[in-house]
């Protein structure tokens, strides 16, 4: 409801805030559209500088987000979002695959061009 998403942007810090507006105008959302934020299915960006990841929990029946070229350093943001298939992180400045434990439907994980320093399992036993 609109209350939420209210109380939501408000309690998002300076930082959260622009990458959300960052994140909308990329994918042509609007603030209507955030209102039905779980109606969202798919995110997109690349070359946008984009590094926080954070505010994509609100977005919770996300399938598939695409994040080329940003400036991320770390995978955030994705706990909220269960229904997640594909995710790509590729050309970004990750170095450690975390924060995935709940994305149990994800098949297709894409993290070429990263700093990653060693492979183990994402996903907690």
């Amino acid at each position: 409801d609109g209350g939420g998403l209210a109380a939501y942007l408000t309690g998002l810090n300076q930082p959260n805030r622009e990458a959300l507006a960052q994140l909308c105008s990329a994918n042509g959302l609007k603030e209507e559209d955030l209102r039905n934020a779980d109606k969202i299915t798919h995110i997109e960006m690349v070359l946008d500088d984009y590094y926080i990841m954070d505010t994509l929990n609100l977005f919770t029946n996300l399938k598939s987000v695409v994040l080329i070229q940003q400036a991320i350093s770390r995978i955030s943001g994705l706990e909220l979002c269960p229904a997640l298939e594909r995710l790509v992180l590729n050309e970004n400045r990750i170095e450690k695959v975390e924060n995935l434990s709940n994305n149990t439907h994800l098949r297709h994980l894409h993290l070429s061009c990263n700093a990653i320093a060693e492979s183990g399992t994402y996903r907690e036993a």
